[in-house]
């Protein structure tokens, strides 16, 4: 087949294709803190350019799997050898390259669900979701261990699926796919056990399969012992240690704790209604009525066990997000197909899935441009601007608090201890000051040289978006 006629078959993922990049551009930043304080700065303590005591506590405890961060390591070093230095353009390629595992992910689903649907109509809507959902284009540009994870789980689950002959070596690649998404996270261990429970007792596996699965997925980790071992410079059981931390001692109920009721109303508010509902009902809709299903034993116990550890965050349930476009559909067509509903461009759900995909279309455009961290824009002009050795001060919170990876080493952060009034004498001429917008006021007489938000975007600062943000301002005294 050509080039010209693979983009008019797929010609909505290669569209998608092209956005995701976009995105990469612009969703600048992290979602999560961990994102980048688990990842990047491990990397970068390897790299010689931080302290082990500026790292999170995590790596005191050796908790945290470190296959992620040996391969940023390995990235750097290589970006390096080819000049790039630039932390920005780095974070870009990372972004980059989680892109590309996504949008492989979301074409394996798409051709393995796709010849369910007779109907061309909610085929046309299974196209759509699979490659347009905004959320997975949130969670696709995220260089992030959930990210990463759930899409090697998923990869390794529907090549499994996808083979029609189950030899020994189709249950030793998805003991490899199983052991790399475990390294990149433990709490992928609750899908695995969900998957390998249908194997065993809907599936049928014979036992020597599970075996040569096992074998694959145990030299996995050994492989992860031997390089979590390494990066701590000591012998570690990471696994083992982030149980006993976070489960025995109960360290992550530190970060808050949330009720079994929690991801209902997080996915509600923050998967945007109508559309959020609509995928919460068709999950539950979708787990009743497909008892059997391989995605239902992957995914129910993942959920289930996740409601019942006290720390919760919308993000841990990344893995099932990626299959939400096809229990979305799925469930709209055995729906339609209970009540016997004949689908016409005129017929009442037609117009409602219309104002839904019209709905996901514009909040997907926003995400596109939607940066994840404005602070950054912070780091982008002082890595520009401070090229050489320089103090810089702040009178609030330090920017670059537990974040190295964008600061220069030939930059200095000081805090101003005394007023500021007092402060700004003849020793801080032409230093930079950076301040929030609260004490906007104290330096009406200097020059401001940056600002978060530029101040034509003020005219769209509906409803007090800019608010909410973080904002940061640089005067030169």
């Amino acid at each position: 087949m050509s080039f010209k006629n693979l983009y008019i078959k797929n010609k909505l993922y290669f569209i998608s294709i092209l956005t995701i990049c976009i995105c990469s551009i612009f969703s600048i930043g992290f979602f999560h803190p961990d994102e980048h304080y688990q990842i990047l700065e491990f990397a970068n303590y390897k790299l010689g350019n931080i302290d082990e005591s500026q790292l999170p506590w995590e790596f005191q405890e050796k908790i945290r799997p470190t296959l992620q961060p040996v391969f940023a390591l390995i990235s750097i070093k290589f970006l390096n050898s080819l000049s790039i230095f630039s932390p920005f353009a780095i974070t870009f390629i990372f972004r980059l390259i989680s892109s590309t595992l996504s949008c492989y992910t979301l074409y394996r689903l798409y051709t393995y669900f796709k010849n369910e649907f007779k109907s061309e109509i909610i085929l046309m809507w299974f196209n759509y979701f699979s490659f347009f959902s905004w959320f997975l284009l949130f969670i696709g540009v995220r260089f992030s261990s959930e990210n990463w994870s759930g899409c090697i789980l998923i990869i390794g689950i529907l090549n499994y699926l996808s083979s029609e002959n189950k030899t020994i070596k189709t249950y030793l690649l998805l003991g490899i796919f199983f052991g790399i998404a475990f390294q990149l996270r433990f709490q992928s261990a609750f899908f695995i056990v969900g998957f390998l429970f249908w194997l065993l007792l809907i599936n049928k596996s014979a036992i020597k399969s599970l075996v040569y699965l096992s074998l694959a997925f145990i030299t996995i980790f050994s492989i992860g012992i031997l390089l979590d071992s390494w990066f701590y410079q000591s012998y570690t059981l990471s696994p083992f240690n982030y149980f006993y931390q976070n489960i025995v001692l109960n360290k992550a109920a530190n970060f808050g704790t949330e009720p079994w009721w929690y991801y209902f109303k997080s996915a509600f508010e923050k998967g945007i209604p109508p559309l959020s509902i609509l995928f919460i009902l068709a999950t539950i809709y979708f787990c009743i009525k497909n008892p059997r299903n391989a995605i239902t034993w992957s995914i129910l116990p993942f959920i289930m066990i996740h409601f019942f550890i006290g720390h919760k965050e919308l993000r841990f349930l990344f893995p099932v997000f990626y299959f939400l476009p096809y229990i979305l559909i799925k469930s709209l067509d055995m729906y339609i197909t209970k009540k016997q509903w004949i689908i016409t461009n005129k017929s009442n759900i037609y117009n409602s899935m219309k104002f839904i995909i019209i709905l996901n279309l514009i909040i997907y455009c926003v995400v596109i441009f939607r940066p994840m961290t404005t602070k950054v824009y912070l780091y982008q002009f002082l890595y520009t601007n401070c090229k050489q050795a320089s103090t810089i001060y702040f009178t609030d919170n330090n920017p670059f608090e537990e974040i190295s990876f964008y600061k220069r080493k030939n930059l200095t952060l000081k805090k101003l201890e005394t007023k500021i009034e007092n402060n700004l004498t003849n020793e801080y001429r032409k230093e930079y000051i950076i301040t929030i917008p609260e004490k906007k006021h104290l330096f009406k007489n200097k020059t401001l040289i940056y600002q978060t938000y530029p101040n034509w975007l003020k005219n769209f600062n509906i409803g007090n978006w800019m608010g909410k943000s973080e904002q940061y301002l640089i005067y030169e005294i």
